[in-house]
C-alpha cells in the first residue's frame, strides 16, 4: 500500500486469497498433466464447467461480502474440489499418501518460499519501499532465493544433472554465438 496508497491496496485478504490462488493453482495444473496423461480429458473438462460457474458466483459473493479480496478467495474456493478430487486420483493410481506428496512436493516449495519471503521481508525492514528500485531489489532477491533454495532442496540429483547439462549447453550456445558475432572464432 505505500506505492499506490490505502486506496488502492487490496487488503491482507487479497493477498492471502492471491497467495492461496497461487499454490493451489500450482497443485491443480500438475494434477491435470496426469490427468491427461491417464486419459481424463472428459471429466476434467466437465469439472473446469462446474469450476468457472461456482468461481462467478463464490467471486461475486465473497466480493459482496468482502470486498475485492472475497474475489481471487472465491476462485481459491472453487479451484479446491477439482484439485483434491485428482490429488486422490492420482494417489490411488500411483500409490502414494499424502506425507509422501509433503514430504517431496509441498515441503521443498515451501521452505523455498518461505525463506524468500523472509528474506525479502528482511530487505523490506532495510530499504523500505519507498522506491521502485525498493521494490525491484525485493522482487530480484526473492526470485534468486527461491530458486536457488528450489534447486538446491526441491530437485533430485538426477534431476539437477540434467538442469546442469540443460544450462551448459544454453551458455555455450549462446557464448559460441556471441563470440562468432564479434568475429573472435578462432576455428
Amino acid at each position: 500500500s505505500d506505492l499506490v496508497g490505502p486506496a488502492q491496496y487490496g487488503g491482507a485478504l487479497m493477498a492471502a486469497a492471491l497467495a492461496a490462488l497461487t499454490a493451489v493453482i500450482s497443485m491443480e495444473h500438475v494434477n491435470i498433466v496426469f490427468a491427461m496423461a491417464m486419459g481424463l480429458e472428459k471429466k476434467v473438462a466437465r469439472f473446469a464447467l462446474v469450476e468457472a460457474a461456482l468461481a462467478l458466483a463464490l467471486s461475486f459473493l465473497f466480493g459482496r461480502m468482502w470486498g475485492v479480496g472475497g474475489i481471487p478467495a472465491g476462485i481459491t474456493v472453487a479451484i479446491v474440489p477439482k484439485t483434491l478430487y485428482l490429488f486422490v486420483k492420482h494417489a490411488r493410481t500411483f500409490q502414494y499418501g499424502f506425507r509422501e506428496y509433503a514430504w517431496e512436493c509441498l515441503l521443498p516449495a515451501a521452505s523455498a518460499g518461505s525463506a524468500a519471503l523472509t528474506a525479502t521481508a528482511l530487505l523490506v525492514r532495510a530499504l523500505g519501499r519507498a522506491s521502485l528500485v525498493a521494490v525491484g531489489a525485493e522482487i530480484v532477491l526473492f526470485c534468486l532465493v527461491y530458486a536457488a533454495l528450489s534447486y538446491a532442496v526441491g530437485l533430485r540429483s538426477d534431476e539437477r544433472l540434467a538442469f546442469r547439462k540443460y544450462a551448459d549447453l544454453l551458455f555455450a550456445q549462446l557464448f559460441g554465438a556471441r563470440v562468432r558475432a564479434l568475429g573472435l572464432d578462432t576455428r
